[in-house]
């Protein structure tokens, strides 16, 4: 079983890249046996995928951050965390 890997919350900034999905999980992989989830509500935003991979496909020149459905904003490291 994967285990849940749950991220930093943040006020989004100037700069910052802001992706806001609708449906949860956002992303699926099988690159990893972990899943990433909102720090807040603890509902998955990715499923087996690592947070250097969700950082390298989405890369911005600030901070990358995922606001989840219950309105929290989740920072995506630039590694495994």
């Amino acid at each position: 079983m994967a285990a849940n890997i749950y991220l930093n919350l943040a006020e989004p900034d100037e700069g910052d890249s802001v992706l806001a999905p609708k449906v949860f999980p956002v992303f699926r992989g099988n690159e990893h046996d972990e899943n990433i989830a909102c720090g807040s509500c603890r509902q998955l935003i990715a499923q087996c995928v690592s947070t250097r991979t969700l950082y390298l496909r989405y890369s911005t020149p600030k901070r990358l951050l995922i606001r989840c459905t219950c309105g929290a904003h989740n920072i995506v490291p630039a590694q495994i965390i």
